[in-house]
Formats: structure tokens, sequence, C-alpha cells
């Protein structure tokens, strides 16, 4: 199970707050909205690439809210990527 309580992340004037989720064991989620919205925001702090100001992340019942991004058993891939 996935599920955060209260994630709340500031970027200068876009801030996210009580960003709250449930996703159970074996299941998907899809998040919708425009562009701009922190949908890719909030994909970066569950995967850890990015800490959130306040709030906790939890993944098969363990606290990962502060862990390294190899602890957390989790991936992202973006739609398009650069390399330079």
């Amino acid at each position: 199970m996935l599920q955060t309580r209260d994630l709340a992340k500031r970027l200068g004037k876009f801030a996210l707050r009580d960003i709250t989720l449930d996703v159970p064991q074996g299941s998907y989620f899809v998040m919708l909205g425009q562009s701009g919205a922190g949908k890719t925001l909030i994909l970066e702090m569950l995967a850890g690439l990015v800490m959130p100001d306040s709030g906790t992340i939890r993944s098969q019942g363990h606290d990962v809210t502060h862990c390294p991004i190899q602890g957390r058993r989790m991936g992202l891939v973006y739609q398009d990527c650069a390399l330079f």
C-alpha cells in the first residue's frame, strides 16, 4: 500500500498542500490535472527525487519520507527526457 498524509511543498509562488493518498496494494492509480497543477511534483516526492516540506509518505507500511531514493523501491519514467 502507498499512503501519503498531508504532503506539502512550496516552490517559489507555487505550492502543494494537504496531499493525502491511499493506494491499495496491487492497484493502479491515475492523477489527472491541468498542466502545471503539480502532478509531476507529487510523483517526484513519492520517488524521493524531491523532499516534501511537510507530511509523510508510507510504502508497505514503512515511513519512507526521508529514505534515500534507492531504499524506496519506486521508480519514475518521464514522458520526455533530455540529456545534455
